[in-house]
């Protein structure tokens, strides 16, 4: 929806990504190495998923066409209920 908003986004960039660009601009004798990598996964609640679709239906009007908006909208509800479900039956209320 940021995206489709013209607007930036500002997440991490993906692991594969950067080891791309490490590895792809060591040359000579100014090779950089990763030594070694480690995940951290996010567990979302409930609440932190609606505050993230509420970003994007914040952004609905400035999609370039209203019926995509309207139809995203669509999603972004089903989305929002899919999440409380999923979460209510979560074992830690987390996906």
């Amino acid at each position: 929806c940021i995206l489709l908003a013209g607007h930036r986004c500002y997440r991490e960039y993906p692991q594969t990504w950067m080891h791309r660009q490490i590895t792809s601009h060591s040359s000579g004798n100014k090779k950089l190495k990763i030594l070694s990598t480690t995940q951290f996964p996010i567990l979302y609640s409930h609440s932190s998923i609606c505050r993230q679709i509420n970003v994007a239906k914040s952004k609905l009007s400035l999609f370039p066409s209203q019926t995509l908006a309207n139809e995203m909208r669509v999603v972004l509800e089903d989305l929002e209920k899919e999440s409380l479900e999923k979460t209510r039956r979560s074992k830690n209320g987390r996906l």
